[in-house]
């Protein structure tokens, strides 16, 4: 039995999904104790920086997310599992590279404070507000840029402290610890990869 790597690619095709993949890189301020600099403006203190995203498909074979609390506030925890095809960008993932699903999104809402960057992608925020005198105040909600700084409207009232934000998000995974596995079947064939990827909140956690 000879396995095609060509009819795997067709099937992933078909029943995949498109994403965006992004390769990362170790940044040149990470220091001989192997600390990033907390104020660099090429990484912001995570110790790599990411290429442009390039479309590629992927498919989906398990997802876990769930919510977790810590001292440093709430986040999601979550794995994915995915099957990548040989024909696919994101057959060339590796170590904390980043995959933005294109074709789905996940409800947010996050207080934030002036000058403060989003450090995810967002969609669309449907809704904004402040607080005046103890009962939440409506403001019109900023524009995101594609760096996640915040872009608001004059009179929106963000400088008066934090504003709590709703809307969608797209959900994003990193590559972390699981490297991509080859299918080591018909002397190296370009079978589909299997790689283990983990929500983007938990980077640098």
């Amino acid at each position: 039995m000879q396995l095609d790597p060509d009819s795997f690619n067709a099937h992933l095709d078909h029943m995949g999904q498109t994403v965006t993949w992004r390769k990362a890189y170790q940044c040149p301020c990470i220091q001989r104790s192997g600390t990033p600099e907390a104020t660099c403006p090429l990484c912001r203190g995570k110790g790599y920086f990411w290429d442009a995203p390039v479309p590629g498909t992927v498919g989906f074979s398990g997802q876990k997310v769930q919510m977790a609390w810590a001292q440093f506030g709430r986040w999601e925890s979550g794995d994915v599992v995915l099957t990548i095809p040989s024909d696919s960008p994101v057959y060339a993932i590796g170590n904390f590279d980043r995959v933005t699903m294109a074709q789905g999104s996940v409800p947010f809402t996050i207080v934030v404070a002036p000058g403060q960057r989003l450090k995810f992608f967002v969609i669309a925020v449907d809704s904004a507000f402040t607080r005046v005198d103890g009962k939440p105040q409506p403001v019109e909600p900023p524009k995101v840029d594609a760096d996640g700084e915040l872009v608001w409207p004059q009179d929106s009232g963000s400088t008066n402290g934090g504003i709590s934000l709703a809307g969608r998000r797209a959900p994003e995974y990193f590559c972390f610890a699981e490297f991509p596995q080859d299918r080591a079947f018909h002397h190296g064939a370009a079978l589909p990869r299997r790689v283990v990827m983990r929500k983007f909140d938990l980077f640098g956690r």
